[in-house]
């Protein structure tokens, strides 16, 4: 059960109630610029699959190429692989 959603108060991370996918969302300064910074690949450990937030209603502005900049919240696509599956499986 996600204590998130009987307890407001609760923290840590769980998965959205509705897919139950983990969500990332984009991290910002507070002068509102992006966080980031380049990852050896030493330290990478799995690929993941994002799939942009859009919402009830996603903007028509949008397209497969543009659609990573202009978003800030992204599910973690568990599905991607059966490992990851079953990693994240709750």
């Amino acid at each position: 059960m996600n204590p998130q959603v009987s307890h407001p108060a609760s923290r840590g991370s769980f998965p959205e109630p509705n897919s139950s996918l983990y969500v990332l969302k984009r991290a910002k300064r507070t002068n509102l610029s992006l966080m980031g910074d380049v990852i050896p690949l030493d330290q990478i450990r799995a690929l993941i699959d994002l799939t942009p937030c859009f919402g009830d209603v996603a903007k028509r502005t949008l397209t497969f190429q543009n659609s990573t900049i202009y978003n800030s919240e992204y599910f973690v696509n568990k599905y991607f692989d059966k490992e990851l599956f079953w990693a994240l499986k709750t």
